[in-house]
């Protein structure tokens, strides 16, 4: 399924190739976090798809008031004093993945909008969850966004999605049954994306983006934009 001495680990597999996401619409300054989030992986795999496979298939998160995978601000009872982030999959089968449920630590709720370092690390989170809801297990190494050490004095280190999470997810995106074509990972092909620039440079910037987005917001995640009503 996957070259296990270089991928990362994975958890399942959609049999779809678009992820519809529901995403409290309040707050909105939360609502933007995950929004971007999805953006990130989205540009990440277009990344890949172009550099690497041009025919590939790729995973998109699109939104949607009636998701496949649900977004939830605060954590399940068993798990809040543990962690601050929690994703659930429930799959059809050994490994297919019908739905998930992705929790965020209640501070999303906050109607305020947090300090700078309070966003960074929420967007991290979010990067990291949708990660989980993408299929991706951990890869614990203290760089990649699939460590889930996650602490807040992490927050302002630039969040990385590896070359290693891109490639499981072009594995788990190819057509089942199809093989797919053999990469030697050597460390220049350790690239590290940085989410921030993808989005368009700064967290400063992409702070700048999120404010103007409205809850109203009919967001096609796959085009990049935001259509607002």
């Amino acid at each position: 399924m996957y070259a296990c001495a270089y991928s990362i680990p994975v958890v399942g597999r959609w049999s779809v190739l678009q992820i519809s996401l529901t995403i409290p619409s309040t707050p909105n300054w939360a609502q933007a976090l995950v929004l971007n989030a999805a953006r990130a992986w989205n540009l990440a795999q277009l990344w890949f798809q172009q550099n690497y496979f041009p025919d590939a298939r790729v995973f998109t998160f699109v939104a949607s008031p009636s998701g496949n995978v649900i977004v939830s601000y605060g954590m399940p009872a068993g798990f809040v004093s543990i962690a601050v982030g929690w994703t659930e999959l429930v799959l059809d089968g050994a490994s297919t993945i019908a739905s998930a449920h992705v929790f965020l630590d209640g501070s999303f709720n906050a109607p305020q909008e947090p300090n700078v370092t309070g966003l960074e690390f929420g967007f991290r989170l979010a990067l990291h969850e949708l990660g989980r809801a993408l299929g991706l297990g951990s890869l614990v190494d203290g760089t990649d966004i699939m460590d889930p050490v996650g602490t807040v004095s992490r927050a302002t280190q630039p969040p990385m999605i590896s070359f290693i999470d891109l490639f499981a997810l072009h594995i788990l995106a190819s057509e089942q049954g199809s093989p797919s074509p053999a990469i030697v990972l050597n460390t220049d092909q350790n690239v590290l994306l940085n989410a921030w620039h993808l989005l368009g440079g700064s967290f400063d910037n992409l702070l700048s983006t999120a404010s103007h987005e409205s809850t109203t917001c009919a967001v096609r995640l796959e085009e990049h934009t935001a259509r607002c009503s």
